[in-house]
């Protein structure tokens, strides 16, 4: 018998082309309480004829006292052709070339079989939610077995489980929410009863991840479309205009607030109210005109010209009393324009004038890469992307935010081409660097760039060639209206675990001890945000060593 089965840790890749025995075993770990906790299993068939049947696939069981608790994912390929930027130093890649890579987790379950090729590597993710598991020490075993039940291979993982509760985070985590995108995705009519059903369980898996708030449509996002094209329409506010007088209606709206907060979202962001790049245009608007739907504004018009000045005039002054009667006052942000360039300096400062104009006391944030912006006080939340960051903590800005996109040299990253401690590592930066919140524009967006065309992402993961492959999704649509993980994501989600856990860490030791232990595992130094730890299992170990400070403190 050559199968074989080893237990590894969840930031290993693993490849199709891989040999099991170059893979370091992941024996043991440890958790708190209420974390979603995760190893993974590598196994091959290294001769077909072990396997005493035609088909050639297997089934796994999982033994444990905590089995109920356990949930089980294979970890399936997509294919990636931009991989890496062809421009830079390749270091922190795992491949540059195209070719498929382990993304997508597929729920499977005991009964099924797992089809699997002769002498290639597969994977399989193991999910532990902790959050009902007394305190102790488990053992997790996974077998594998043929379909007429003999044993191919057993391997175990221990979990101890510490007698503390992960804390509840007040930083604001946000991934863009592409609404249009899951109507596209499922061929159905924006906000019919099957819309939404598929985004509540979107948005169910959304805070799974992590993430607190939630991007608003109020109107079409005027977010990476090519000049003069559009969107699919998607516009939580129905508007009218009679007589040259606009009404709101907001019931959509208030269903979008109900829903997220049943979910668990703890805040808003209003959709951009002017294009991206510049603020130069108004976004996408449809209203019913005498009885028909027609757009009244978008790329024709003038971002602050008096037209829309007036529309605004009228619906910010009711879209505060809405937001006021929602309880949304003290927790909903507004944006003007996604990453404006200086150049553009002017026509942002008149569009904030006319926000400010009209909305008093609500917090303005915008992705960008020069502090001017923030200096002539045009916004109270700059989110400097993480290359641009160093101008922003200087000037000590606060609330202190930050975000990444694309696939840059060195810095945290979560490109399908990368490895996972690229991804894992930003909950430990925004722990070090203090951050308050933390935004990425792509957590579904299944257009090309710039929406020029709706894309697979099964099939096309970069975009169609233009963004590095992952960076514009972290979940696949998948059957009955149900959003299928990538590893990306769950990644990611332990990472902000981590984040946490480092915060109960210093309310029990204090700042500079916590902090010690990072430069400790950073060869001495604190950590760079431009630079991610030469350590590849850097949070795996700081983890080990941050929950025996915790559980030390509890005896």
């Amino acid at each position: 018998m050559n199968f074989k089965a080893k237990i590894i840790s969840p930031l290993e890749k693993v490849f199709y082309d891989e040999n099991i025995c170059d893979l370091a075993e992941y024996a043991a770990s440890s958790a708190l309480i209420g974390e979603k906790h995760s190893f993974c299993v590598a196994y091959t068939d290294e001769d077909y004829a072990t396997i005493h049947y035609s088909i050639n696939s297997c089934r796994f069981k999982v033994k444990s006292k905590i089995k109920k608790h356990i949930k089980v994912y294979s970890v399936e390929h997509v294919p990636a052709v931009y991989c890496a930027p062809i421009y830079e130093n390749k270091d922190g890649f795992l491949r540059e070339y195209p070719g498929v890579f382990p993304d997508i987790l597929s729920p499977v379950k005991e009964k099924e079989d797992l089809h699997i090729v002769e002498k290639l590597l597969h994977t399989l993710w193991v999910e532990i939610d902790t959050s009902d598991i007394p305190a102790g020490e488990y053992d997790v075993t996974v077998e594998f077995r043929s379909t007429d039940n003999e044993l191919l291979a057993s391997c175990t993982h221990t979990l101890r489980i510490i007698g503390a509760v992960l804390p509840e985070d007040s930083t604001v985590i946000t991934h863009w929410f592409h609404t249009d995108c899951i109507a596209d995705a499922y061929h159905t009519k924006v906000f019919s009863e099957k819309h939404w059903k598929a985004i509540e369980k979107f948005m169910k898996i959304y805070v799974d991840g992590g993430n607190t708030m939630i991007y608003t449509p109020l109107f079409t996002p005027p977010l990476d479309t090519n000049v003069g094209g559009e969107r699919t329409t998607t516009q939580l506010v129905d508007v009218t205009v009679e007589n040259g007088e606009y009404t709101f209606g907001f019931e959509k709206l208030r269903r979008w607030v109900a829903l997220a907060k049943k979910c668990g979202i703890k805040y808003f962001e209003m959709s951009h109210l002017f294009t991206q790049w510049g603020a130069m245009h108004a976004p996408k608007i449809v209203a019913n005109v005498d009885g028909k739907q027609k757009k009244i504004f978008g790329w024709e018009t003038d971002s602050h010209g008096v037209e829309y000045e007036e529309f605004l005039s009228s619906f910010l002054a009711e879209l505060q009393k809405e937001l006021e009667a929602l309880g949304l006052a003290d927790c909903t942000y507004f944006h003007i324009s996604d990453e404006p360039e200086l150049k553009f300096l002017e026509s942002y400062g008149e569009c904030s004038k006319i926000i400010r104009k009209y909305l008093k006391g609500y917090k303005i944030m915008d992705a960008m890469f020069n502090l001017e912006f923030y200096n002539k006080g045009l916004l109270d939340v700059p989110i400097p992307g993480i290359q641009h960051s160093e101008a922003f903590i200087e000037k000590d800005v606060q609330p202190r935010f930050v975000y990444y996109c694309g696939v840059p040299r060195n810095v945290t990253g979560r490109g399908i081409a990368m490895p996972s401690y690229r991804n894992r590592i930003c909950g430990s930066l925004l722990y070090a660097f203090e951050m308050k919140g933390f935004l990425h524009w792509g957590f579904n967006f299944y257009n090309s760039a710039k929406s020029i065309k709706k894309i697979d992402p099964y099939f096309i993961t970069d975009a169609d060639k233009r963004f590095c492959a992952g960076d514009s999704f972290l979940v696949y649509p998948g059957d009955d209206l149900s959003p299928l993980p990538s590893v990306r994501f769950y990644v990611f989600r332990d990472g902000l675990q981590d984040m946490r856990a480092l915060r109960l860490c210093e309310d029990i030791y204090g700042k500079e001890a916590v902090h010690e232990v990072l430069k400790g595992l950073n060869d001495g130094e604190e950590l760079d945000l431009q630079k991610v730890p030469a350590d590849k299992n850097f949070t795996l170990k700081m983890r080990e060593i941050i929950n025996s400070m915790i559980e030390r403190s509890i005896k």
